[in-house]
């Protein structure tokens, strides 16, 4: 995908936020379908699966010092009243918890080894169900941060505040070009026809800047939002050879660069019990107190230079934005990919396409 040179000023503020770009990652470790001496299994209960097919449990663990758990500070905004009525407003930028270090908000999926293959799907699940899924915005925040659903659901976007809100939503131009609506207080705007495909799609508030929110659409049941203690579960997966994918919308892919292509995974008939799989800490990950600029949805997250471009510039504008090591990284990042701004792997030679 080629786009106007005119959204690289726009990217090398954001780039600061950025992990997945910067530098050469290691290559992602293979998952084992059973945890590694040390390593506690996630606690859950599983009925006796059926041969062919296994459950896949495991948790995402943040792997280095926590950044600062900051809020947003609305001193001067006219809805601050009703967007504290429950209490301050997070900052949602890494939701982690501090006992266990897991990591909420990721999402975790499984792809076929080799691109254009199927996954087989069990027959309890090849209905898509349920209909609908629910994002909300009682409290000047997107509930939940993190959404994932399949191909076939309508995401509805709720408004069960005493405030008006919009809710912006944009993915790949092709797939999930998306829309501004506003939604009145006590009202809903279901969104059908969401399709599945790699890029993310990014959600926002105009009227509440520090909103954001991701979703992800998948052609297969086998997909997951980690819970508040990083916790995730695929059940009745064929068994056979996998890669697990884990992205997270502050951070991007798990292990940097190289985690785009996701890791091995083996499950076998029965329960396969990952443990506990380390989301190193991301450059800049820690977000200062009271600092809205952290909330804002930046990652490199996709194969090519001009798709990381695009997913920024739907931001908007962004100077000023994320801290004054932009210009910095964004050498360092050109230096060390050998790429210009604007310039990706792919469709090299080919003319900018302006979204």
């Amino acid at each position: 995908m080629r786009l106007h040179p005119a959204f690289a000023a726009m990217f090398a503020a954001g780039l600061a936020l950025c992990a997945g770009c910067g530098g050469v990652a290691e290559k992602a470790p293979p998952v084992a379908a059973a945890p590694k001496a040390g390593e506690q299994p996630v606690e859950t209960e599983h009925a006796p699966v059926e041969a062919g097919w296994g459950d896949v449990v495991g948790r995402i663990v943040w792997e280095g010092k926590l950044p600062v758990a900051g809020v947003i500070d609305l001193a001067n905004h006219a809805d601050k009243a009703a967007c504290e009525k429950d209490g301050v407003v997070k900052n949602e930028t890494w939701s982690i918890d501090p006992k266990t270090k897991g990591l909420k908000n990721t999402f975790v999926w499984l792809e076929p080894p080799q691109k254009g293959q199927a996954i087989a799907v069990h027959p309890s699940l090849v209905k898509i169900a349920p209909a609908t899924v629910e994002v909300d915005q009682p409290a000047c925040a997107f509930i939940p941060h993190a959404v994932a659903l399949r191909e076939g659901q309508v995401l509805v976007a709720k408004n069960t505040s005493a405030l008006p809100h919009n809710f912006k939503w944009g993915g790949s131009p092709v797939a999930n070009p998306g829309g501004n609506q506003l939604i009145a207080p006590a009202m809903n705007l279901p969104i059908g026809n969401l399709k599945a495909d790699r890029l993310p799609i990014a959600v926002e508030c105009n009227i509440h800047p520090w909103m954001k929110g991701w979703i992800r659409v998948f052609d297969h049941p086998y997909f997951a939002v980690t819970d508040d203690r990083g916790r995730f579960e695929f059940k009745n997966a064929p068994a056979g050879e996998f890669k697990l994918k884990i992205w997270n919308g502050s951070g991007g892919w798990a292990g940097g660069a190289a985690g785009k292509d996701g890791r091995p995974l083996t499950i076998q008939s029965g329960v396969n019990s990952l443990g506990d799989l380390a989301y190193p800490a991301p450059l800049a990950a820690a977000p200062k107190p009271n600092d809205q600029s952290s909330s804002c949805r930046f990652s490199c997250v996709e194969e090519s230079f001009d798709e990381s471009l695009w997913i920024f510039s739907q931001a908007g504008s962004l100077s000023g934005l994320c801290g004054p090591d932009a210009g910095r990284l964004l050498r360092r990042r050109r230096e060390e990919t050998g790429l210009e701004a604007g310039r990706g792997e792919e469709g090299k030679g080919e003319k900018g396409r302006q979204t």
